[in-house]
């Protein structure tokens, strides 16, 4: 990543705010599960508090985005709960995973749309933003990343290997990093609005560039560790 004065609103993005959110995370890692709900809780409460009740919420919906400086409060809550999957492998039952990965990938889908509800005499309308890190948002996320584990179980169960995500999956910080050298380099020859057709067509430009290069680091079996 390239940081300097002249962006620093983008300083604030997902790999500082997965960084910070592991700092957090770190005294809560070695106890129960409960504890570790609680944490996460705890956390993405402070930050909801923080950005609907004082100032922060209007500074950050124009000068930052991933949540700004307090955004890892509401990142550490995704990461606390994901680290319950590793109690249910480790459990090695199978079903298990299966059942919990339903049950809290809906939960917390079903609570994220609730809580971007208003609730009449009780609170406004919640913004639903990945700019803000807003608790619907992080909840629904979290939610659906529960469901594409299960998915990428079922996979595994079945013994079904998808190459691409082989490829992509050997040196993925390498390529975010890339891909957004690559966003930039889009974004100055590319105008700010086009037509469907053209943006399909830049779209899969984009990632059959990202592809090439995944392929090329797959094929010579080159890992960039970062």
């Amino acid at each position: 990543m390239v940081y300097g004065p002249h962006n620093w609103h983008g300083w604030w993005n997902a790999l500082v705010d997965i960084g910070l959110a592991g700092l957090l995370a770190i005294p809560f890692m070695h106890r129960s599960g409960r504890v570790r709900v609680l944490a996460a809780c705890g956390y993405l409460v402070l930050f909801q508090v923080m950005f609907s009740w004082t100032r922060y919420g209007p500074y950050l919906s124009k000068h930052s985005f991933d949540g700004g400086p307090l955004g890892p409060l509401s990142w550490v809550f995704c990461l606390l709960l994901g680290s319950l999957v590793w109690d249910w492998l480790a459990k090695g039952k199978k079903e298990a995973v299966f059942w919990n990965s339903i049950l809290w990938g809906t939960g917390l889908t079903a609570a994220g749309m609730i809580l971007e509800m208003e609730w009449p005499g009780i609170k406004a309308q919640w913004p639903f933003s990945h700019r803000c890190m807003t608790m619907p948002f992080t909840l629904l996320s979290t939610g659906l990343a529960f469901f594409v584990f299960l998915l990428f179980q079922c996979l595994d169960r079945f013994s079904i290997r998808l190459t691409v995500l082989n490829m992509f999956g050997m040196n993925p910080l390498a390529l975010y990093v890339f891909h957004l050298l690559l966003v930039e380099i889009f974004h100055f020859f590319l105008p700010r609005e086009m037509p469907l057709v053209w943006i399909l067509a830049s779209l899969s430009l984009f990632f059959l560039i990202c592809y090439a290069l995944a392929w090329r680091l797959w094929r010579d079996r080159i890992v960039i560790k970062i």
